[in-house]
């Protein structure tokens, strides 16, 4: 899957629109914003067809529905890893986070990834990431 033409362009301004949105899960969590991500920048999303959840224990019921025990074991079986040091703008990455199912993922915009949070949407450095997957 290839890149949209003007991807920089809208990878910035879908990262912008998700800049004041509550975090609420399902909705506006870590990888509904990676997966708007994809879509600004390949136009379209590889994890579409996902079952709804509202929480973090719905949302861990629905990947082993899919067979997955982890957000990180699903991303793995649909996007070729890359070492941390390789990824580039558009790619995601992975933070060790506490929970049912631990692991916060970002999109890479330089040398940070955006991640949601409970906060709201915040930079980290790339550096801080687990693991990496390559978006294109």
């Amino acid at each position: 899957m290839g890149k949209v033409r003007g991807w920089e362009r809208l990878l910035l301004e879908e990262l912008a629109r998700w800049q004041a949105v509550p975090f609420v899960w399902g909705e506006s969590d870590c990888l509904s914003m990676c997966r708007a991500a994809e879509r600004a920048v390949t136009g379209r999303s590889r994890f579409s067809t996902l079952p709804p959840y509202d929480s973090e224990f719905g949302a861990l019921l629905g990947l082993k529905r899919l067979g997955h025990s982890s957000v990180e074991e699903l991303v793995s079986a649909v996007l070729p890893e890359v070492p941390v040091p390789a990824c580039h703008r558009g790619d995601w990455v992975m933070r060790h986070t506490a929970g049912l199912a631990p692991g916060a993922f970002g999109v890479v915009v330089g040398c940070n990834a955006a991640f949601m949070s409970e906060m709201g949407l915040v930079y980290l450095p790339v550096q801080s990431a687990r693991r990496a997957w390559k978006i294109a």
